[in-house]
């Protein structure tokens, strides 16, 4: 890990962040959300190869190994459980769009899991953990209430904090405490164990917000 990686990883969640920001406080058009994140990934990719980081790419396989799961997931909320509505999508497959596949399969797990990993280098884990949760819950709220505000996604059906779902505040906190950890625990093994903890992380998401939508309706 080099400054130049953490240089893009700051900028790849900050990107996305801003653009989803203008469109939930003044209107800015959606497609901005799925140029960013693409933009984005496409960096992850072009870096990961250029430079041999070896991180990168397995914080990408992971991501990737998780879109499978993250369709059933979707589709279980949008179609089943009724609790969820994208409003905007470049494209979809199934109920995802384009902008989930690569946006949250991808580029935020890529950006928690090399956070968690480059920190503790220089912070103990159980302290990056309290610092991290309530860090993490603040920004991806953001990121929930700009959505609904900007109309790309909202959630219905739930019992909301503003615009926000709490099964959603809830499951998040579960699944990128998790995920940290899973991620510090991945870090030094071959690539197989990254696939795996995709498929792994995959179904843990799905069952997680599952439980949560259930409990907090």
């Amino acid at each position: 890990m080099n400054p130049v990686a953490d240089v893009i990883v700051i900028v790849g969640f900050l990107v996305p962040a801003l653009a989803l920001t203008l469109c939930g406080l003044v209107g800015l058009s959606p497609v901005w959300i799925s140029i960013t994140v693409w933009l984005v990934w496409f960096s992850f990719i072009a870096y990961a190869f250029a430079s041999g980081n070896e991180l990168f790419k397995k914080l990408l396989l992971l991501g990737m190994t998780i879109i499978p799961f993250q369709l059933v997931t979707d589709f279980y909320h949008v179609s089943v459980a009724k609790t969820l509505v994208y409003d905007y999508a470049f494209f979809r497959i199934l109920e995802t769009p384009d902008y989930i596949l690569v946006g949250w399969c991808c580029n935020v797990f890529l950006i928690v899991g090399y956070a968690a990993i480059r920190l503790t280098q220089r912070i103990k884990p159980w302290v990056l953990g309290v610092i991290a949760a309530p860090v993490w819950a603040v920004a991806f709220g953001w990121y929930e209430e700009m959505a609904s505000r900007g109309h790309v996604w909202h959630y219905e059906n739930a019992p909301l904090f503003s615009h926000v779902s709490y099964w959603v505040l809830v499951s998040f906190a579960i699944i990128f405490g998790t995920y940290a950890a899973g991620a510090l625990w991945l870090k030094d093994k071959p690539y197989r164990y990254w696939a795996l903890g995709g498929v792994a992380l995959g179904i843990w998401i799905g069952v997680v917000s599952a439980i949560a939508a259930a409990i907090l309706r």
